[in-house]
């Protein structure tokens, strides 16, 4: 029985309370790993958000296997006080980089338009949603600017997969 409790408690997400208040919109996802599977069904991608600094930053690392080629980045989250809301910073293994804002939505975070710059300079715009489903899942649209119009990028589901690594 304490084998099983112990097991239980490592695979728990991070507690609220592990992070700064205004940090909370993204709790569902804290102290957890979670794993989608792209249309094509041989990609997959990782993502592990770990609360770091007493909670007042997420590290969110993550890898996308059976890819051509290998791809992972890393995202910072923090709170922004001059701008009221949560901010970002994502690096990427290909060289490439976005910062962005995080709002609060119905039942989920929407990240509003950024631009990710590739390292030749080149900009792609991007948006995302990520839509809860249940306590264990959440689903990401992310959608890219082409001329004057949006158009998916993908859409995957999320699933929660274990604890994320403690922080260091």
């Amino acid at each position: 029985m304490a084998l099983v409790s112990a097991l239980l408690l490592a695979a728990a997400p991070a507690s609220p309370a592990s992070l700064i208040p205004e940090l909370q919109p993204l709790a569902f996802v804290a102290g957890s790993c979670w794993r989608g599977t792209f249309a094509d069904g041989r990609q997959t991608d990782t993502h592990c958000f770990t609360p770091i600094y007493g909670g007042a930053f997420i590290r969110d690392v993550h890898v996308v296997e059976g890819a051509p080629a290998p791809y992972s980045g890393e995202t910072l989250y923090r709170w922004e006080p001059e701008l009221g809301r949560i901010e970002y910073d994502y690096y990427a293994s290909d060289g490439a980089h976005s910062s962005g804002g995080v709002r609060p939505a119905a039942n989920g975070l929407s990240f509003p338009e950024e631009a990710r710059r590739a390292p030749d300079g080149s900009e792609m715009y991007i948006r995302s949603s990520w839509t809860r489903d249940g306590d264990d899942a959440y689903v990401v649209l992310a959608e890219r600017m082409q001329g004057e119009v949006w158009h998916r990028l993908f859409e995957m589901r999320m699933v929660r997969v274990g604890p994320a690594p403690a922080a260091r």
